[in-house]
């Protein structure tokens, strides 16, 4: 797969900006009580069948964090991380964002299979196996852990960031009787987000134009210069899609990183290539790590959100997946509240996308747009965001 996708998507791929990791024990699935400051928590896995329908299913594990407040807690919260593919982040313990609700809430936060600490989709033991994955089955996941933590509770709100609002929503209308809230962050209800970049690439150019004037002539200068001249220095051999989806993309996943980028492009269009060299040396293409997965990034992405129509190349040899990636259509089965936070400048699932859900979700959904914020929204404006999120749970409270 082109490096320049597999960076351009990572933002999917993340919880959000500021958090603190899971420390991994030696066995992640040996069980692991904690006592931290204001909370407790448990780590271990579950095991669950990669086919559920077998007689003689394959089991792997699901690794989790159940986090409990020492004090009453608000409800519970079963949380999403973006992806599936790079679970980088767990619960963290600081934070005004992720402080709130652990200080307030009882929470289940889980790697969805495939990556992680759970079970890997390369250590299957077919090709079938591994090919068989999809987003639904994360779901069957959170709700094999909400039956064995909350069996019977019909008041979880759940949490998606980015590509895990899209298993939060599944949620919701698959088990609507377990749900009682929905908070959704830089997220979709289609797979267009993606399929359509090079309408969401100028979407962003657009935002770009308003927020820094002259923008948009700045780029068709610097993309000049690169045809005519090429790269030099350490960025000698990279193409300018490489340098624009890579590097200079890469700073837009947060507000201040946006800040950098006209400054960048002034630069090299005087002459000065200094400051584009020293982003492309200070940022290795970066892989997914201990924790990601390649496998699980392109299972999803190609079978189910369309990153086939873009760069068939890439996805050659990967079954097709049961169906895109669109449940706007079926959203007015959606009772409950909806919370839904966006940043205004959000490169990777850009406004139009967010707004299409919002509408969906009419007359259900508070959709609060964080005006200094990207993709990261967490990390550009994260009290903001705490407050949006508290008031509107204290809104929310759980059934009797």
């Amino acid at each position: 797969m082109r490096p320049f996708l597999l960076t351009v998507w990572l933002g999917l791929l993340l919880l959000g900006g500021a958090e603190a990791l899971v420390a991994q024990p030696v066995d992640p699935c040996q069980p692991l009580q904690r006592n931290l400051s204001g909370r407790s928590e448990d780590t271990g896995c579950i095991w669950v069948p990669l086919e559920r329908h077998e007689a003689h299913p394959t089991f792997i594990p699901i690794y989790f964090v159940h986090s409990i407040p020492d004090g009453p807690s608000l409800g519970r919260l079963l949380m999403y991380h973006g992806g599936p593919a790079v679970p980088t982040r767990g619960i963290p313990d600081r934070g005004p964002f992720f402080g709130a609700l652990t200080r307030s809430f009882e929470i289940l936060y889980f790697h969805q299979r495939g990556s992680g600490y759970s079970g890997r989709l390369d250590d299957l033991p077919t090709q079938a196996l591994r090919d068989d994955y999809s987003l639904d089955d994360s779901v069957d996941d959170a709700l094999a852990l909400l039956d064995r933590f909350w069996p019977g509770v019909e008041d979880v709100v759940v949490f998606g960031k980015s590509a895990g609002g899209f298993l939060a929503l599944k949620t919701a209308l698959r088990r609507p009787d377990r749900v009682r809230a929905l908070v959704l962050l830089a997220t979709a209800g289609d797979h267009r987000y993606m399929s359509q970049r090079d309408q969401a690439r100028a979407e962003f150019e657009a935002l770009m134009e308003q927020r820094f004037p002259g923008f948009r002539d700045l780029l068709t200068q610097a993309r000049a210069r690169f045809a005519a001249e090429g790269a030099a220095g350490v960025a000698a051999g990279t193409s300018w899609l490489d340098l624009q989806d890579i590097y200079l993309f890469k700073l837009a996943y947060t507000y201040a990183g946006q800040e950098r980028i006209p400054v960048i492009l002034r630069a090299y269009v005087a002459g000065d290539e200094g400051p584009l060299e020293a982003l492309v040396e200070s940022r290795t293409l970066p892989g997914f790590g201990a924790l990601g997965s390649r496998a699980a990034f392109l299972l999803a992405a190609c079978r189910e959100l369309g990153m086939d129509e873009l760069f068939p190349r890439d996805c050659a040899g990967i079954p097709p997946g049961p169906q895109r990636f669109d449940v706007l259509l079926d959203l007015a089965r959606i009772s409950v509240p909806v919370l839904l936070l966006s940043g205004a400048q959000d490169p990777v699932v850009p406004p139009s996308r967010q707004r299409a859900l919002a509408e969906a979700l009419v007359g259900r959904v508070t959709h609060i747009w964080l005006p200094r914020a990207s993709h990261l929204l967490l990390e550009d404006q994260p009290q903001e965001a705490a407050q949006a999120l508290m008031d509107f749970l204290g809104l929310c409270r759980p059934r009797d």
